[in-house]
């Protein structure tokens, strides 16, 4: 059993997850529209990635007996200039789910 704090982490670590894929598809649908077929290929790819990990914490905390409380999930941006900027706020959106991960590895240590 994890605690409420930790269960409540993760739940919005589920809508992270699911705000990502969200902003993966709207950057493979962009690359598609811009004619990068390669890139959009690539960021469905990702766009997968990101709620097969949202399913993984939702499964972990069903294992815990903890409840799974979906959130509404924001709108992303849907447009970029070009695959410049599409991967540079890939990689930036990126480094921020790294370092929520590792604010839930912490808690769940300290706790």
């Amino acid at each position: 059993m994890i605690s409420k704090k930790t269960a409540k982490a993760i739940n919005t670590q589920i809508n992270r997850e699911y705000y990502s894929a969200f902003l993966y598809l709207a950057m493979a649908n962009d690359a598609m529209a811009k004619g990068f077929k390669g890139a959009a290929n690539w960021f469905g790819i990702q766009y997968k990635e990101e709620q097969e990990h949202a399913l993984k914490f939702a499964h972990y905390l069903q294992e815990q007996g903890a409840k799974v409380e979906l959130a509404a999930i924001a709108a992303p941006k849907t447009e970029w200039k070009d695959l410049l900027e599409m991967f540079r706020a890939a990689l930036d959106h990126e480094k921020k789910v790294t370092a929520w991960i590792g604010e839930i590895a912490d808690l769940a240590v300290s706790e």
